[in-house]
């Protein structure tokens, strides 16, 4: 039998320490690992993807606004018509939830898309520690019932 020479495998770049550091987890993946021992793992895994989907809708929206050229006289908005299921997806379940958030939608734009951490906008409104979070928790929980993913529970009176 001739023996196998071991192939040193090459490890993946990992960057400067300094860039180490910087990097930071997406907050909807590590906020659904605490969901799952909170919620269960069922409800977590519908939250998460409902965060992935607000996320999804609001870049597409906006996406064709952001600026992608040096020279801004150049920017023009879009001119394309958007996917069929984005249109049906934002007009059937985001809309509506969108509204139903009033007041709330900065907040959860804000962790959402910009990436705040929670603390960082509890102390920015002056809440106390956790109120940003239980916002977050409300509206996905509600985006999974307007949009199907959950059923809400009923109550035996």
């Amino acid at each position: 039998m001739k023996k196998r020479k071991e192939r040193k495998r090459e490890q993946a770049d990992l960057g400067t320490p300094e860039t180490r550091a910087k990097l930071q987890r997406d907050p909807l993946d590590y906020m659904a690992e605490r969901w799952k021992k909170k919620y269960g793992a069922q409800d977590a895994i519908e939250l998460q993807e409902s965060g992935a989907e607000i996320r999804r809708l609001f870049r597409y929206t906006v996406g064709p606004l952001t600026p992608r050229a040096v020279d801004l006289s150049a920017i023009k908005t879009a001119s394309h018509n958007a996917p069929e299921w984005l249109a049906a997806r934002k007009l059937d379940v985001y809309n509506p939830w969108a509204i139903k958030m009033g007041w709330r939608m900065p907040i959860i734009l804000a962790w959402l898309i910009d990436e705040k951490p929670m603390y960082l906008i509890d102390k920015y409104k002056y809440w106390r520690k956790g109120k940003t979070s239980e916002i977050i928790v409300y509206a996905l929980y509600e985006y999974c019932y307007t949009s199907g993913r959950l059923k809400k529970h009923q109550m035996i009176t």
